[in-house]
C-alpha cells in the first residue's frame, strides 16, 4: 500500500505513516533498535524540515504579515514548483502585483547568501505577473544568518530574515 504523506496535514499521522507503519513488522518482532535507527536516519530531513517549512507558511509568514512587514496583504499563499525539480517553499501573492518569495530552511549551519542567489534564480520560472512585479524576499532559518546574509538584507529593504 502507497501512502503520499505529502498530502497528510496531521504531522503525527504523517510521522507514523513515514516511520512507523513501513517498519510495522520489525516493531511487532521487537527489532526496535533497528527501527528507531532508521527514524534517525531520515527524520530531519524527511519530516522536520516539511514540519518546519508548514509553521513557517502558516504560522511565522502570517506574523509578519499581520505586522504589515511587506506593506500589503496577500491573498494567495502556498508554495511552488515545476514539472522539473524547482520548489519554492512559499509563494504569496495579492489582487495587484505584489510577490513573497520564501525559502524555509532547517539546517545546522546559519543560511548564507548563496540561497537568496539561488531562490532568485528560481523566481525567473515563476510566470505571474512577471513583467510587472514587486518581488519580495523571506527567509527562515532555524540557526540564524551568516553575516553576509544580514549584511544583505540590511541593504535591500525587500528581504526580511526572521
Amino acid at each position: 500500500m502507497y501512502i503520499d504523506t505529502n498530502t497528510i496535514k496531521d504531522n503525527y499521522i504523517r510521522f507514523w505513516f513515514k516511520f512507523v507503519y513501513p517498519y510495522k513488522s520489525y516493531i511487532e518482532s521487537e527489532h526496535i533498535d533497528f527501527v528507531l535507527d532508521k527514524i534517525r536516519e531520515g527524520f530531519i530531513i524527511n519530516h522536520v524540515a516539511y514540519v518546519y517549512e508548514d509553521i513557517c507558511k502558516n504560522q511565522y509568514l502570517p506574523q509578519l504579515i499581520i505586522k504589515n512587514t511587506f506593506g500589503f496583504t496577500p491573498t494567495k499563499i502556498g508554495k511552488w514548483w515545476d514539472r522539473k525539480d524547482t520548489e519554492i517553499d512559499i509563494v504569496a501573492t495579492d489582487n495587484s502585483n505584489n510577490i513573497i518569495f520564501g525559502e524555509c530552511k532547517y539546517t545546522k549551519k546559519p543560511l548564507d547568501v548563496n540561497v537568496y542567489y539561488d531562490l532568485l534564480e528560481k523566481t525567473k520560472k515563476v510566470n505571474w505577473n512577471k513583467q510587472n512585479r514587486n518581488e519580495y524576499f523571506v527567509f527562515f532559518c532555524i540557526n540564524g544568518y551568516t553575516e553576509k546574509m544580514q549584511n544583505l538584507a540590511k541593504q535591500n529593504s525587500n528581504i526580511v530574515l526572521y
